[in-house]
Formats: structure tokens, C-alpha cells, sequence
């Protein structure tokens, strides 16, 4: 399943309601990569706190929060979309992001898809008109 939130310019967030296994890992980099920035910066401070004081409290740290936020990490991208003021807009079952970007794009070719690298367009409809000369 994927969730589709839009804010009042047409810009549409896709998340994906899958847990992604990367997230238990390196939290850090799951962050970045979804431009999560406020838990990026409490966890590296967090981070940088443990290390300073002990390795083995550093070590039980990196353990407690990559999995609170491997638990929580649909919750944590449902509500920094909706800290972006972004609505719920449509629940979607598909086997791709692509797919699910492709029906939101059929739906209201308006709307923009957020970090998207090969934005799918609005179709272009092309009138022809065959002029005859008297």
C-alpha cells in the first residue's frame, strides 16, 4: 500500500507503507535519504553524546534507537508530511511507485510528485487541423 498526501499547490508525497530494512542499519542514512532532517539532527547529537561519554553506552544507544525508529518509521513520514502541510489524499494498492504515480497523475494531471526522478507529465493533447485552401 502506498499513501499519497498533497498540499494545496498539487504536490503529492508517495510513502510507502513497507518497512524498509535499511532503516534498523543506519538510521542516520535512512533520514537523509527521505530529507528527514529534524530526527537526523537528534540522533547524531544523540550519537555524538554517548561516544564522547562511553563506546559501550554509544553502542546501546546505536542499538535503542535504530530500533525505535525502525518500528516508527511509518509513523515518523506520516507526520513530518503532515508537519509540511500536507492532507491525506489517497490510499493507493500497487505493486511500484511508479504505478502509484502514474494513477495520481491520471487522476489530476496537475498534481507534482515530490523527489521524483523521471517525472511522469501530464499528457499533451495536440488538435490537428487540416486547413483547405478555396
Amino acid at each position: 500500500n502506498y499513501e499519497v498526501y498533497r498540499d494545496a499547490y498539487g504536490v503529492c508525497d508517495i510513502l510507502s507503507m513497507e518497512k524498509d530494512p535499511m532503516t534498523f542499519l543506519f538510521p542516520v542514512i535512512w533520514c537523509m535519504k527521505y530529507r528527514l532532517y529534524p530526527p537526523l539532527f537528534a540522533l547524531i547529537v544523540s550519537y555524538g553524546i554517548t561516544i564522547f561519554i562511553n563506546v559501550f553506552l554509544f553502542l546501546i544507544t546505536y542499538l535503542v534507537l535504530s530500533r525505535f525508529v525502525y518500528l516508527s518509521q511509518n509513523n515518523i513520514m506520516r507526520s513530518f508530511t503532515l508537519f509540511e502541510s500536507k492532507n491525506h489524499y489517497m490510499t493507493i494498492a500497487s505493486s511500484n511507485e511508479n504505478d502509484v504515480s502514474a494513477i495520481v497523475k491520471k487522476i489530476d494531471p496537475k498534481n507534482k510528485i515530490r523527489f521524483e526522478r523521471h517525472a511522469i507529465r501530464a499528457p499533451k493533447v495536440v488538435h490537428k487541423v487540416i486547413l483547405k485552401e478555396n
